[in-house]
C-alpha cells in the first residue's frame, strides 16, 4: 500500500510547541531564496481559501502569518516550550529579570524588571549586558525557613528564547546556604556582570568580562 508523503506543513501538529522552519522568501531562477525561523505554533488562519500557520517567532513580540505552501521544511524542536502569562507580549530588547521556575521541567520564567510583572515561561532564555542579583533578606529567609524562594535572578536585556547554549561557557556556583553572591566555579570569586547570558536546563551559561562562566542555577 502506498501511503501519501506528508507535506511539510502538516508537521506543524501541536499548538503551543516549538519548531525550526525553513520559509521561501522569494523565487528566482538562480535559485530560491529562503529564510530560517525557530518558534511556536499559536494557531491557524484562513483566508480567501487559503490556509496559513500562525508562528510566533523567538524573541519577537507577536506571531506571523505564513502561507502553509511557502513552508519548505519543519523540524520539531525537542522539549522547548513557551507560554505567555496571561497574554502579556514579550519583546527583544525587553529589560527583564530571569530565574528558574521550580513549577516547569528545568524551565525559566521572566518578569519585567520595569513592573515586576510576570511575562512568560520558556525551556531557555538568553540575555545580554546581563547583571546577577541576591536578594540578601530572601537569601537569609530561604535559609532560615529551609523553603526555596525566587530571591536570586539574572537581569538583562532579552536576545532571545528557546536556543540552544553557545560552546565557550565556564561555571559559575550560587548556593544560599554556602555563598551570599554568584561565584566562579574555580576561583570562587564572585560573579556581578556579564555580557551574554544562556539560562537552560539546571543551569545559566555566561560570557564576556574577567570571569566568563556557566552558573548553577539553583533559587534555594
Amino acid at each position: 500500500m502506498n501511503y501519501p508523503i506528508k507535506k511539510p506543513y502538516e508537521v506543524l501538529t501541536k499548538i503551543g510547541s516549538s519548531y525550526e522552519l525553513t520559509i521561501l522568501e522569494e523565487v528566482c531562477t538562480a535559485g530560491n531564496k529562503t529564510f530560517v525561523i525557530k518558534g511556536e505554533l499559536r494557531g491557524w488562519e484562513h483566508d480567501d481559501g487559503a490556509l496559513y500557520a500562525v508562528i510566533w517567532e523567538h524573541g519577537e513580540s507577536r506571531g506571523e502569518p505564513y502561507h502553509i505552501d511557502d513552508i519548505l521544511a519543519v523540524s520539531p524542536l525537542q522539549g522547548m516550550f513557551f507560554t505567555p502569562y496571561k497574554g502579556r507580549s514579550v519583546a527583544a530588547g525587553q529589560l527583564v529579570d530571569c530565574y528558574r521556575n521550580l513549577h516547569t521541567d528545568n524551565g525559566y520564567s521572566i518578569r519585567c524588571a520595569k513592573t515586576g510583572l510576570v511575562l512568560a515561561h520558556f525551556s531557555t532564555v538568553q540575555l545580554k549586558n546581563a547583571k546577577f542579583v541576591v536578594s540578601e533578606a530572601g537569601r537569609q529567609k530561604t535559609v532560615q525557613e529551609k523553603r526555596k524562594r525566587v530571591h536570586a535572578y539574572i537581569r538583562g536585556e532579552l536576545v532571545s528564547y528557546n536556543e540552544h547554549v553557545q560552546m565557550g561557557f565556564k561555571k559559575v556556583l550560587y548556593n544560599p546556604y554556602h555563598t551570599p553572591l554568584f561565584t566562579d566555579e574555580k576561583t570562587n570569586k564572585p560573579i556581578y556582570k556579564a555580557e551574554d547570558v544562556f539560562c537552560s536546563g539546571k543551569y545559566a551559561y555566561y560570557s564576556g568580562g574577567e570571569n566568563d562562566a556557566l552558573l548553577n542555577f539553583r533559587n534555594g
